[in-house]
């Protein structure tokens, strides 16, 4: 059988997936990226000890307290998000060296 044609494909619909289907839009087929895992700041906060997005934010950007001008720099080693649709998403390889490389022996 032939390979379906972009936007051919029977499990996409309007170019969504259908729910339950793994298959992936046409246009990740090219995309040199398709093999990389992303998860949303929900995933990431839950995969890092249920943080709070202020925490997650400060881990991103630090901080400085304006009653005492303390000024605390982001965490050094902490993986960059990538922007998609104003939405934050990581890798999944890279959040889970991250938390394996903070785990006390």
């Amino acid at each position: 059988m032939d390979d379906p044609k972009p936007g051919n494909d029977p499990a996409l619909r309007n170019g969504r997936c259908e729910p339950g289907s793994r298959a992936i839009p046409s246009f990740n087929k090219v995309c040199p990226m398709s093999s990389v895992e992303l998860i949303p700041a929900p995933a990431v906060r839950a995969a890092c000890g249920n943080i709070t997005d202020m925490t997650l934010y400060r881990w991103l950007n630090g901080s400085c307290d304006p009653r005492t001008g303390k000024v605390t720099p982001p965490v050094a080693d902490f993986p960059k998000p990538r922007v998609i649709n104003k939405r934050r998403y990581w890798v999944r390889d890279e959040i889970e060296r991250f938390m394996l490389a903070r785990t006390v022996d």
